[in-house]
């Protein structure tokens, strides 16, 4: 499923879960559950709505929440089975209104407050057929809810 760019501005987190994973694994064993949250656009669901391909599509999206970082930043990330990576707004400055109400609703992650963000130094511009986004990657302590 595409990420819907809501800037060019994006940034783009790397975090290796397996830390977490290993954290989890030593003080709980069995099965992490967690909520996915379905999430509809209905302005994309009006009479001039077209049929298009699901990977084409930006009116329907699946979240999951995490906690970010230290202290704690709550978001709920886009679940992508087309990468590896995972994408989190790092701010919500220089949007549009409609798209500024929906980085506010989600939640974004500032790596300026995390006393555990690390940048790994590599940036870059990833272009698509509809805009671009100039991401960084970090890693991050990630929480997952109820651990």
């Amino acid at each position: 499923m595409a990420v819907s760019l809501l800037s060019s501005r994006l940034l783009l987190l790397a975090i290796c879960l397996a830390r977490v994973a290993a954290q989890i694994a030593s003080v709980h064993e069995g099965c992490i559950h967690m909520p996915i949250i379905h999430s509809t656009n209905p302005q994309y669901l009006d009479k001039r709505a077209v049929s298009v391909e699901l990977s084409n599509r930006s009116d329907i999206a699946y979240y999951a929440k995490l906690t970010i970082g230290n202290p704690g930043q709550s978001v709920l990330v886009q679940l992508d089975t087309g990468s590896f990576e995972l994408w989190v707004n790092p701010d919500c400055t220089n949007l549009s209104p409609a798209n500024a109400r929906f980085c506010q609703t989600v939640g974004f992650y500032d790596t300026t407050k995390s006393s555990t963000a690390v940048p790994l130094g590599t940036s870059r511009t990833l272009n698509y057929g509809i805009g671009s986004a100039n991401i960084s990657y970090f890693t991050d302590d990630i929480a997952l809810p109820g651990s």
